[in-house]
């Protein structure tokens, strides 16, 4: 017998840093999550110290974020969730990491997505209060310390 679980994703940026929000359910219950990425070129100053050291374990990776300045973030209850998504034969290294709302706490309370997506921003918020967060360009693709109102940076102002 299988069970279909349904998921749904949402994803933008917020202040420059990308994010996603996951609303599913299983078993008839309801979830939510967010997370953030944290993306190499985009944290110059702090992203070495995140590229955490795994440890195996049969067939999966574990990882001591709580031990990390990633866990002293604005977590919904915590961090919760630590995954290299790149960095591999020599693409850009990423991490997404996240929180989610099935704690002890959460029972009985609902949310909404207005609700999730604050707390990411406020996540971010955090971030970018700890430590230097650069802009995309959305012209060149690089990484600059400001963009203007199209995400160009100064040098693409005038393409």
């Amino acid at each position: 017998m299988s069970e279909l679980n349904k998921s749904e994703v949402y994803s933008g940026k917020y202040l420059g840093v990308p994010y996603e929000i996951r609303h599913w359910s299983c078993g008839g219950e309801e979830f939510w999550n967010y997370y953030i990425f944290l993306i190499e070129k985009q944290i110059p100053d702090g992203f070495k110290s995140a590229w955490l050291k795994g440890r195996r374990d049969g067939r999966h990776v574990f990882y001591d974020y709580y031990k990390s300045w990633i866990s002293d973030l604005d977590w919904h209850m915590g961090c919760t969730f630590y995954e290299k998504i790149s960095g591999f034969d020599g693409a850009d290294k990423v991490i997404k990491v996240g929180c989610d709302y099935a704690h002890l706490y959460d029972e009985g309370r609902h949310y909404e997505l207005n609700d999730i997506e604050t707390d990411a921003f406020n996540c971010i918020q955090s971030l970018i209060d700890r430590t230097r967060v650069l802009k995309w360009c959305a012209y060149c693709g690089e990484y600059v310390e400001n963009v203007d109102a199209r995400n160009y940076c100064e040098k693409c102002k005038s393409k």
